[in-house]
Parts: C-alpha cells; structure tokens; sequence
C-alpha cells in the first residue's frame, strides 16, 4: 500500500461537475432484472481486512472489508472497494474501480467513484452524496442522506430505497447535447416505493423512468433550451 493523495484530488476536481445539463423523457414501467443489485465477484480472492482497521490507501489493489470489519477512509486508485456487510466506515472513494456495498452498511459521508460502479444493498446507508461520472449506480432499499450527483451514469433506486438529496445530472459538455434525442442519453428509473425528497435536477438529456406513480413536478431543468 502506498500513498494516493495526489490522485484523489482528482476526484475533488471531478465532483465539480455539477454546472449545466439538459433534458429528458419520461416513461412508467420497465424490466425488473436488469436493475437489480448483482454483487461484484473477484476473479481470483484477496485478502479480507477481517478486523477494525484505521484509513486505507491502495493502488493497484482490492480493497476488501470482511463482516464486521470497521474502518476510517477507503481510497483507492485501479482496484476495486468491497464492503460485505455489517461495516461502518467513514468515506469511501476510488477512481477506476467498483464500489459494492453489501448488507447493512453504514458510510458517514461521500462516497465517489470516477469510472466504476456503485452499488448499495439493503439497510445500507450513506451519510453525505454519491458522486460518480461514468459509473452506475444501483440501489436496493438504501438510504442516501445527501444527494447523488452524476454525469453520465445510468441510476437504479429499487424497493424502498430513500434519498433525502436531489438527483442531479451533470452536463456531458457535448456540442450534439440535444433534449428531444434520447438514443445516448443515461437512464434514470424510480421504483414504485422509492422516496425522493429533492428534486431531479438535469443539465443533459436524460432518460427518466418511474415505475409508479409519475412525479413530472420533480423534474428540473435549468438549461433547457
């Protein structure tokens, strides 16, 4: 393990994201399986961290937190972060990797990931944002404090999943961004016992998916042209 600092400011500059996006689509209803929660499994098994530990700094490595295990910040660069249930940890971050987070789990703040998944499992829960830009992210009957800000993730947020946040989509700067084209626009879906106290802030073209009842009056769009 070695030191990641300076590349996990990268990280800072990417949450900066959030300043223009632009529209969406809204259908109701969709299939179920392919939103679902799919745990991350290694190909090969690494070392689970089996006891309490302090911050973890990794490059070119998983990370993996066996039950019951308990740590302060998880950063890493190239290499994957596996939480499996029963953990409290303070942050978690990494760039170019999978975030999966399995049953009840407790991260106090952010949780950000560049280019790489993130997936939250039951009673696991989130006390500050969900940042990621290329990454999706699915969520079981979480609970994300803060809000989730993306790029160009697709989102999932299934069973009775809450996000005390808003839903904000950052622009992808694309000079062909057009609000009436959908074709390569990332997907948004809404379960039908999903609760969303903010809003669904859009500065791109996104596709908005509610598989109950519709909530058009949560749609935000700043930049609409």
């Amino acid at each position: 393990m070695r030191s990641t600092s300076s590349k996990i400011i990268a990280i800072v500059a990417v949450a900066t994201f959030i300043t223009a996006l632009n529209a969406c689509i809204v259908h109701i209803g969709g299939n179920d399986d392919e939103y679902d929660v799919q745990h991350w499994q290694p190909q090969q098994e690494d070392e689970y961290y089996s006891s309490d530990q302090g911050n973890i700094d990794n490059v070119n490595e998983n990370i993996k937190l066996g039950k019951n295990a308990n740590a302060g910040k998880l950063e890493n660069v190239n290499g994957n972060i596996y939480l499996k249930g029963n953990n409290n940890v303070q942050q978690v971050e990494t760039v170019n990797g999978d975030i999966d987070i399995d049953e009840n789990v407790t991260v106090a703040n952010a949780v950000t990931s560049v280019n790489g998944r993130i997936q939250l499992d039951s009673h696991s829960s989130v006390g500050g944002d969900i940042h990621s830009v290329n990454g999706n992210i699915k969520l079981k009957d979480a609970t994300v404090m803060g809000s989730i800000k993306v790029v160009n993730s697709d989102i999932s947020l299934k069973d009775h999943s809450e996000v005390h946040g808003d839903i904000v989509y950052g622009s992808d700067d694309s000079f062909f961004s057009d609000w009436n084209d959908n074709h390569n626009s990332p997907t948004l879906r809404i379960g039908k016992d999903v609760i969303l106290h903010g809003n669904i802030i859009l500065y791109r073209p996104v596709n908005v998916k509610f598989d109950g009842q519709p909530q058009p009056d949560k749609i935000k769009r700043p930049d609409s042209k």
